[in-house]
């Protein structure tokens, strides 16, 4: 199982790229058999660890429960809401509760950890190799799409970003390129952290730095307006949460990142930066798809107030938006929650969320800074999108509390 946990990390980024189905990818039906070997583990172990049934997993199943009710109250049968009905039941059920289940089952396994962090470096790195030779080919005129496989969105236009830049802003395995960013801000860190301050990698120093650079260089050409945004928010609010600990070690982070900054310098000096940064952020706000977003928030805040009592309570059920007769889905994670499960169902989502907070500010490991770096910038990124199907930010997650479940072993070991 063990191997199976490896292959689904490695397979995360793959949800649009090389994917199955429309609704099928390579990592969720990993995810699917790893649920379906949960009764079998039981059965052969004949036993169910207490510890590892958390508050947060108690919160998500009630709020799959809401879902499950709205959606037979409102549009039971309907195909659309029916699709996303078991979206919501398959990535909370097997891409969140089964992954922790074997997660928390190897909390005491040393070795486990130090491949899981190499594993997921793996997958970022990889993805991010695959965007930059994405965007060379697109200079050279050959789109890499034109070879990899896409059961949907096959051709990508980036919108906003004018003629010069329209062709060279990468998605990587994802469908569009501010997913793929969202990606990265969540599983980076991690990677990040894996490379330089846990030990664990023997690789030389020019290797890590020349893998930085890369992960940066990836981002940069995504051209994510939300990421170029989040990323120093999330950075200086870790900051402020961990302010002690970044004092402390101040002198030897500056030391680490001298030769990124001089690299980094070099590589951006040839760039027209200033160019890349309006096009990204400054056309946004003025752009179709600020007027796009802006609209449906408008229609959410003239329906939902004005629903019915049993609506506003557990809302209006998977693909809410077309029970209650709108053209157009929300663009942001806690409105469609809020519209699709009501009142009810976005208490228990996010009590679940506050929980796994709390478990990453109670972690006392170098770790939390970088657990939090990517935490915040999932949640933040979440303002702007609602694709909730997407594995990576339940991934962390999930790896939040199975890290603070093995940290808390290990001390009541070595008390």
């Amino acid at each position: 199982m063990k191997k199976l946990i490896y292959l689904y990390v490695l397979a995360m980024p793959f949800v649009s790229a090389f994917a199955i189905s429309e609704h099928l990818n390579i990592s969720l039906l990993i995810s699917v058999f790893m649920l379906a070997m949960i009764p079998l583990d039981l059965y052969f172990t004949k036993k169910i660890n207490r510890t590892n049934i958390k508050m947060h997993s108690i919160f998500i199943l009630c709020f799959l429960i809401t879902i499950l009710f709205s959606y037979t109250l409102n549009s039971f049968g309907d195909q659309t809401t029916t699709n996303h009905l078991f979206a919501y039941l398959t990535i909370f059920s097997c891409s969140f509760l089964s992954v922790q289940y074997w997660l928390l089952k190897n909390c005491d396994d040393q070795q486990f950890y130090r491949r899981l962090l190499f594993f997921i470096t793996l997958s970022i790195v990889v993805s991010s190799v695959y965007g930059c030779v994405e965007y060379f080919m697109a200079i050279r005129g050959t789109p890499i799409d034109n070879y990899i496989p896409r059961v949907a969105v096959q051709e990508y236009d980036a919108d906003g970003l004018g003629d010069v830049f329209r062709t060279r802003r990468i998605r990587g395995f994802a469908e569009e390129s501010g997913h793929f960013a969202f990606m990265l801000e969540i599983l980076a860190p991690l990677a990040i952290f894996y490379l330089f301050y846990s030990g664990y990698s023997k690789m030389k120093l020019i290797i890590k730095v020349a893998i930085l650079l890369l992960l940066i260089a990836t981002l940069l050409f995504t051209l994510s307006t939300a990421a170029f945004l989040i990323i120093p928010v999330a950075i200086f609010l870790s900051c402020c949460l961990y302010w002690r600990k970044v004092l402390r070690n101040i002198k030897s982070i500056l030391i680490k990142l001298i030769p990124v900054f001089v690299v980094l310098g070099l590589l951006l000096a040839q760039l027209p930066l200033k160019l890349l940064i309006e096009l990204a952020i400054g056309s946004k706000f003025d752009s179709s798809s600020a007027d796009e977003r802006s609209g449906r928030f408008t229609s959410f805040i003239e329906t939902f107030p004005n629903s019915r009592i049993e609506n506003l309570l557990i809302g209006y059920g998977p693909s809410g938006y077309k029970t209650a007769g709108l053209k157009d889905a929300f663009l942001s994670l806690i409105p469609t929650i809020l519209f699709e499960s009501g009142i009810i169902g976005l208490l228990f989502f996010i009590s679940a969320l506050a929980y796994v907070f709390y478990q990453l500010l109670a972690i006392k490991s170098k770790i939390n800074f970088f657990l939090a770096v990517g935490f915040i910038s999932g949640f933040l990124h979440y303002i702007v999108i609602a694709n909730y199907w997407y594995p990576w930010f339940w991934f962390l997650c999930v790896f939040i509390i199975y890290f603070k479940q093995k940290e808390e072993r290990e001390q009541i070991f070595n008390d």
